[in-house]
């Protein structure tokens, strides 16, 4: 099957491959500033497996569509460490922002007074925390 770049460079390549290994096919070297690919129009992450003819589009920090990639995928990565601390917890991620990300934590008043002070004080700006 044939994949290529957005620039017209394109590569065949076995069926099955993933898109990392599709770009790197096509000469990119995968580092850590590309965060994940649009595939014919979808945006999935680089294990994502090609099964089809695809325009592959690498997607990069320094893009609005790129960030909005990094900022979602952070805020499951916190909301992972936070059910494997607070197994009781309840999260609501919401869309990726211009400026961060936001999740709704809802926890019982018990760990809503333990928690929300550290919470709070340790918190990036970019980020939106809200105690219900």
């Amino acid at each position: 099957m044939k994949v290529r770049l957005i620039n017209g460079r394109s590569q065949d390549i076995p069926a099955g491959q993933t898109v990392g290994s599709a770009l790197s096919a096509l000469g990119l070297t995968l580092g850590t500033d590309i965060l994940a690919a649009k595939v014919n129009g979808q945006t999935v992450d680089l294990s994502s497996a090609l099964t089809e003819d695809a325009e592959v589009i690498p997607l990069q920090f320094d893009s609005a569509e790129g960030r909005e990639v990094y900022r979602h995928s952070s805020t499951h990565i916190m909301a992972q460490a936070v059910k494997e601390i607070f197994p009781t917890a309840q999260l609501t991620i919401g869309p990726a922002l211009r400026t961060g990300s936001s999740m709704t934590l809802h926890l019982s008043a018990h760990l809503h007074r333990k928690i929300s002070r550290k919470l709070r004080r340790g918190r990036k700006t970019s980020s939106s925390v809200h105690f219900l």
